[in-house]
Order: structure tokens, then C-alpha cells, then sequence
């Protein structure tokens, strides 16, 4: 006969009670013990699980729990070779991690197709193919994994990490033709072709409603900016309005006549007789949508929105967005500026900038050679710096940083900047500071 715990408590399975003693278990030449009442046979164990803490015996219907002992474990596997260690060590848990991921990616997969399938017998039809095929071969490989694992389970990382980066390559590699965005009230879905662009609406997965084919060519880029979906050909920009509003160049100035737009920083939008003008500019309009017209002018294209009280417009270049505020005070200007004014601002705001920074002309002709719009930044900060070194006092420490900088317009070589700028001193609280600025490129 052997002993074969120290310690030892047995546990019913399937439920929450058991009794916990330190008593020896003494097993005899039969290979049977008795414990609690009971028999038990080591003949009938169905596996063995262990780690560096304890070992459980899982019989049919109790489960003998054990002080950890690796004699113990040798002596098990002459009654089954089911022997399983339950240390979750580092590399079990990225495992762990990794398993979960596969199956919250075959779940979210599976859901979505079930729902695209009713969507489709509500009307709509199968608009991304290969949208389908990729979410099919992704369910194929979370279960092809899972799988595997049950033959080499000394593999279990390599598999799941593997099947994850192969899904991962599925996912975001750009691989189906049909292209997803978001409008301001619904999902829409594109695909550009040689001649024309296909539009979907009611877009729900890979299902939904060809809307329209639009005849534009050569497409090099295509967007959307809140309803209106918009294309660039390398010379032209192209809308087309998703919310199929009414509209006419009419509507859009019968509304919106003798109304002015500004932000914090000076940046203006006037319309009146029948003109749109961007900081004392005239552009030219065409409408696009309700409330939105295309503002264009040399080299300058804008979306320009009125939301109530409140204008957005939009640089197509630049893809950034700006925020007005409803401002009838400007209309006080009921003149558009010649380019000749604009050419004696600009020389003169030059002149004024010299004078204050009292460089001299050697120096100041290195500041005025504008190549890019990074150069136009550098010679803006070179010129803060060298205002604040000449003006300082001995004993006070200035420092002039540009929080943000907008190039909002270019007319041959002059340049139009709004500033926003922060001075620090030593013997005052920090003041900010928003401008416009003219500059002239040589």
C-alpha cells in the first residue's frame, strides 16, 4: 500500500459544497482507496489536472483535490495519460488573449452576415462580393484554428497568432473595390470605375441600394464632406448632393443676402449682391446643395455650409475645417478691394514689420524668401523671435510661440496668414494675440 497525500478535500463536480480535511489517503493493492464513505477506484480516473499549487484527481462524479506533488503525478499516469498542466503561465495567457480575439471577430462576423442576408430579403442587394468572400474565409480560418489545436496543442500560440495576423491582413489591407463613408445622417458606399462612379445608399454591411452612376472620369481622389460627395480629376472638382435637395444658386442668395460670417481670428464670409466674398474677396459660387455652394478662386476651392447662426467652410486642398459665427456687423463694406489695394496692404504691412523688428535689409531680405508653406512658418517664427529678442529688457525673459497658423489664401505671390500667437513673460501672465497677416513671395 502507498500514501499518496498530505493533505487532501474532496469536491462533488457540478456543484458548489465540499468538505475540506487534512486527513492521509492510503491506497491499496487494488489500486482503491476509501475517503468520506466513499470508494474510489483510480482505475475509473478520467484525467489528472495539476499545477505547481495543487493536483486535481476528475473522477465521474467528485473531483479529490491534492497538495501538488510531482511523485504524485508519476504515479497517476499509470491509470490514465490524461494529464493536463493548468498553470496559466505567460505564454498560455497571450494564448488566452489571442483565442478571445478570434472568437470576438467570429461572432462580430457571423452576426453581421446573418443580418446582411435578412437586410437583403428586405430589398436591398449584395453590393461588396468580395467584402463576402473575405468575411467567409475569416470564419474558415478562426475554425480551421480551433481545430488544429486539438491535434497540436504544443502549437497553440503559433496557430492563433498566425490565424490573427492572416485575418488582420483581410481586414484592413485595401482590398475590395467598394468604399465606405459616413454622411451626416447615413452610411453610403462608392466604387470608382474607369468612366463612372457607382453610388450606394441604405448601406447596411455588404448590402444596399444602387443610388445612381455618376459619368466622372479619371478620378484621382473622392470624398465626402457632410451630404455632398465630392471628386477631383486633377483639374476639376466634381459635388453631387446625397440628400437630393432642391437648390439654385437663386435659393442660396434669396436666403442668405446681406449676411456676414467671422471667427475669433478675423476670418470673414460677406454675402451680398449676389457675391460671396472670403476676407474682402470675391468668389466665385455654384450650388451644390441645400445651403452649400463650391467656392472657388485661382487656386482656392472651399465647400462653403450654412447651418443657422452658424457657417462651416471647408478646404478641399487641405481637408481642414472652419467654424463661423453669423456677424452682420461686416457688411459695413460695400466695395470689393482692387488687387492694386491688396498689393499696397501688403507692402506696406512689410514696411510696418520691418520697421518694428529694426533688422536690417541684409537680413530681412533672407527673412522674405518664401519657397514653401513650411518656409512661411519658419520666416513668420524667425521674424517673433527676433521681435522678441530686440525688444526685451535685460531683466525680463520674453518668449512670442505661434499656437496655430492658417494660410487661407494665395494671389500670385502674395500670401494672406491668420495668426494666433502666445507671449510669455517673466513679470506677467501669459496674453494671446490673433491677426492677420499679408505676406509677399519673392
Amino acid at each position: 500500500m502507498a500514501e499518496i497525500a498530505y493533505s487532501i478535500y474532496l469536491k462533488r463536480r457540478r456543484k458548489e459544497q465540499q468538505t475540506i480535511s487534512s486527513d492521509l489517503v492510503i491506497v491499496d493493492d487494488t489500486n482503491r482507496f476509501f475517503y468520506k464513505n466513499i470508494i474510489f477506484d483510480l482505475h475509473s480516473l478520467k484525467q489528472v489536472q495539476y499545477s505547481t499549487k495543487q493536483t486535481i484527481l476528475v473522477f465521474e462524479d467528485y473531483q479529490l483535490v491534492l497538495e501538488y506533488d510531482q511523485n504524485h503525478i508519476e504515479y497517476f499516469k499509470r491509470f490514465t495519460d490524461k494529464l493536463i498542466n493548468i498553470e496559466i503561465t505567460v505564454k498560455r495567457r497571450i494564448s488566452l488573449i489571442i483565442f478571445i480575439l478570434l472568437l470576438v471577430v467570429l461572432s462580430i462576423t457571423l452576426f453581421n452576415n446573418i443580418f446582411g442576408i435578412i437586410y437583403m430579403f428586405m430589398g436591398n442587394e449584395l453590393i461588396d462580393t468580395t467584402g463576402l468572400y473575405i468575411d467567409i474565409a475569416i470564419i474558415f480560418i478562426v475554425i480551421i484554428a480551433i481545430a488544429l489545436i486539438q491535434i497540436l496543442k504544443k502549437y497553440h500560440l503559433i496557430i492563433y497568432t498566425t490565424s490573427l495576423i492572416i485575418i488582420g491582413i483581410f481586414i484592413f489591407l485595401p482590398i475590395s473595390h467598394i468604399q465606405y463613408t459616413d454622411s451626416d445622417n447615413y452610411q453610403i458606399a462608392y466604387e470608382v470605375h474607369t468612366n463612372q462612379v457607382d453610388v450606394y445608399n441604405d448601406v447596411k454591411y455588404h448590402y444596399g441600394k444602387k443610388d445612381l452612376e455618376l459619368e466622372w472620369k479619371d478620378i484621382q481622389e473622392i470624398d465626402v464632406y457632410k451630404n455632398i460627395l465630392y471628386a477631383y480629376d486633377g483639374n476639376n472638382y466634381m459635388f453631387y448632393d446625397l440628400s437630393k435637395s432642391n437648390h439654385t444658386l437663386d435659393n442660396f442668395y434669396n436666403h442668405y443676402n446681406d449676411r456676414a460670417y467671422n471667427t475669433a481670428y478675423s476670418f470673414t464670409i460677406e454675402i451680398y449682391d449676389n457675391k460671396v466674398l472670403l476676407s474682402n474677396k470675391e468668389y466665385n459660387v455654384e450650388s451644390i446643395g441645400f445651403e452649400t455652394v463650391y467656392l472657388s478662386r485661382d487656386d482656392l476651392d472651399y465647400i462653403f455650409c450654412i447651418e443657422g447662426d452658424i457657417a462651416y467652410i471647408y478646404n478641399l486642398t487641405y481637408k481642414n475645417e472652419i467654424e463661423l459665427k453669423h456677424d452682420d456687423s461686416l457688411l459695413d463694406k460695400t466695395e470689393l478691394p482692387q488687387e492694386t489695394e491688396v498689393q499696397d496692404t501688403v507692402e506696406e504691412t512689410v514696411d510696418t514689420i520691418q520697421k518694428q523688428t529694426q533688422i536690417d535689409q541684409e537680413n530681412y531680405d533672407e527673412y522674405q524668401k518664401v519657397i514653401q508653406q513650411d518656409d512661411i512658418y519658419r520666416v513668420i517664427k524667425e521674424l517673433d523671435q527676433e521681435y522678441a529678442r530686440i525688444n526685451n529688457d535685460e531683466d525680463v525673459e520674453l518668449d512670442v510661440q505661434i499656437g496655430s497658423m492658417l494660410i487661407y489664401s494665395q494671389v500670385d505671390n502674395q500670401y494672406g496668414i491668420y495668426i494666433h500667437r502666445s507671449v510669455d513673460t517673466s513679470n506677467a501672465e501669459s496674453q494671446n494675440y490673433s491677426q492677420v497677416i499679408l505676406m509677399k513671395k519673392y
